[in-house]
């Protein structure tokens, strides 16, 4: 897609960054069906502030009203696999029917785990609850492959697939991981075929 542009927020808590990430948002001008995705990651350069949400976002797609950006948000002590399974299937099922636009996970505070969910509020069409997949790998490549043939095999269509998410929690002692959030309900348009670019920084 071209013409995707993005907007970052980081603040000294979580809360404080997506307050800003939607105030940023709202003061370009975008509006509900632009914003393409909302990522959490984790920041310690002191530059006066650990939480960052960032948001990528096309002008070019149509606006379907005032933005209406909401979020809810999960921090909890996640010690193991089945800790996070638990909070990840609280957060799905809390958005229920809402139109979601992401679910984005980030370590935080010593063995702190801050999962957000972000939606619109109103003026959209209600949706069916969000299905996941979740691959844990030694490497993004291994994990971006696994992930793919996953979701490939699960039968979605193109559209079907709305966000995938990439992970780092400090459970998992060197692994990383991918999810896809995807909902059966979306109209979709042939079979999905996926790719990805790998980019990765020291």
């Amino acid at each position: 897609m071209q013409n995707v542009d993005y907007v970052e927020c980081q603040a000294s808590s979580w809360a404080l960054a997506a307050d800003g990430l939607i105030q940023l948002l709202t003061q370009r001008g975008v509006g509900q069906g632009q914003v393409l995705g909302v990522d959490a990651h984790s920041s310690h350069n002191g530059e006066g502030g650990a939480a960052v949400f960032c948001a990528h976002y096309s002008m070019l797609l149509p606006s379907l009203g005032i933005l209406n950006l909401r979020y809810m948000r999960f921090e909890e002590v996640v010690e193991d696999e089945h800790n996070w399974a638990t909070i990840s299937k609280r957060a799905t099922s809390k958005l229920s029917i809402k139109r979601a636009i992401s679910v984005t996970a980030s370590s935080s505070i010593d063995q702190e785990v801050v999962l957000c969910c972000f939606y619109y509020s109103r003026g959209t069409e209600k949706q069916a609850l969000q299905e996941v997949s979740e691959v844990v790998a030694p490497a993004w490549k291994d994990a971006a492959e696994r992930l793919i043939t996953m979701v490939e095999a699960a039968g979605l269509c193109n559209g079907q697939v709305q966000w995938i998410d990439a992970y780092w929690l400090p459970f998992m002692k060197g692994s990383v991981a991918l999810s896809a959030y995807f909902c059966r309900s979306l109209h979709g348009n042939g079979p999905l075929r996926l790719s990805y670019s790998l980019r990765t920084g020291g």
